[in-house]
């Protein structure tokens, strides 16, 4: 009878270990799970908004927005889910990719997305947080023993996105484990525990500034003879990336600067590259998918000042305080191209064209902070 009860309790302790490290695929829907305030989903085929349903399953395509002072966590399966804070709007999407695993995605539209993974998710499924600036893409959870706290062993991090004039600011930090980001013309290949960096771009992504905000770690950029580099991004080092479509438009010329902590210029690059299409969120983008529908409305509220093929357009704002007066020029891309990204990273096709032709005043990005 001894022998009986040693293998009963050897057996659940087997199961509860494989419980634990077993990763869980990603359900065909997302569940809202719960909210405090206000929050409010526009399926794919809805024609307005409607308040939520907590405990409630919505299909990919979904858009969901909440209130002030207001906060709602959406489930991927049951060891895998996301929490929307105040004022944030999002749309859960299907992340189509080769391959078996379950890929789906998160485009923030504004306000902040704290994300909690299962430490071994990556072994069934993968998720990116999209957004204006960067495409965020979870990697995978500490190294720990088998016997850590669940919580102890899950991948998290956190983006939030806000508007600072005619910029998109775009704060990203990995709290544990390890995430990266690709965008046009660079890659973070690893954002690992308590790393953070901020990236900030006008809304055509003709500007962008990346940032280290906190930690060492490495972003890579391409030199003038186009082979990848990598640049220490730590001491809130920074890269300016500047990009405008040539003459023909069959090609996107590119400078990159390298700024050191110091602030003062370390490097400059330039080359000439195929433009070619990026994963980023689009201008003006549609309810319900990619394609068709009404805006959330931060995504609506300024867009960005398209420039005819091959100009450099001069986004020149003066900025007066009590003792200074500042202009900066800043260059507008119609066409983008992606540098490689990291072998965990993948991206979705999009075409984004522009036809009118405007000069538009933006200042240029200042320092990003969380809300």
């Amino acid at each position: 009878m001894r022998h009986q009860w040693a293998i009963v309790v050897i057996t659940a302790c087997i199961c509860s270990s494989a419980s634990l490290s077993w990763a869980l695929s990603f359900d065909p829907v997302f569940r809202l799970l719960s909210f405090d305030g206000t929050c409010q989903v526009r399926t794919p085929s809805a024609a307005r908004y409607v308040d939520a349903e907590e405990g409630k399953a919505y299909p990919y395509g979904t858009l969901l927005k909440t209130g002030p002072e207001s906060r709602a966590r959406l489930g991927f399966s049951s060891q895998d889910w996301a929490d929307m804070g105040p004022n944030t709007e999002i749309r859960c999407v299907d992340y189509p990719t080769p391959g078996a695993k379950v890929v789906k995605a998160a485009e923030l539209f504004s306000g902040k997305l704290d994300v909690r993974l299962s430490r071994n998710f990556s072994e069934q499924n993968g998720l990116h947080v999209i957004t204006h600036c960067t495409d965020i893409a979870a990697v995978a959870g500490p190294a720990v023993g088998d016997d850590a706290p669940s919580d102890a062993a899950s991948l998290k991090f956190g983006v939030s996105a806000n508007q600072q004039d005619s910029m998109k600011a775009i704060l990203v930090g990995c709290d544990q484990g390890e995430i990266s980001l690709s965008g046009p013309q660079y890659t973070v290949p690893s954002l690992t525990t308590k790393q953070m960096i901020s990236v900030t771009c006008t809304f055509n992504r003709g500007f962008i500034r990346l940032r280290g905000e906190a930690g060492e770690f490495a972003l890579q950029v391409m030199d003038s003879d186009m082979n990848p580099r990598l640049v220490d991004m730590a001491g809130n080092a920074s890269v300016k990336i500047l990009q405008k479509s040539s003459s023909s438009g069959d090609a996107t010329i590119v400078t990159v600067l390298e700024i050191g902590k110091d602030n003062k210029p370390v490097r400059a690059d330039s080359y000439q590259t195929s433009p070619e299409p990026d994963n980023l969120l689009p201008e003006a983008p549609a309810a319900g998918g990619r394609g068709g529908g009404e805006m959330p409305t931060d995504s609506r509220e300024t867009k960005p000042q398209p420039a005819p093929d091959g100009a450099w357009v001069p986004i020149e704002e003066t900025t007066t305080t009590t003792s200074t007066t500042t202009t900066t020029t800043i260059p507008e891309l119609l066409r983008i191209r992606t540098v490689p990204a990291a072998p965990t990273t993948t991206t979705r096709p999009r075409t984004t064209t522009t036809t009118t032709t405007t000069t538009t005043t933006k200042p240029e990005a200042t320092s990003v902070g969380e809300e």
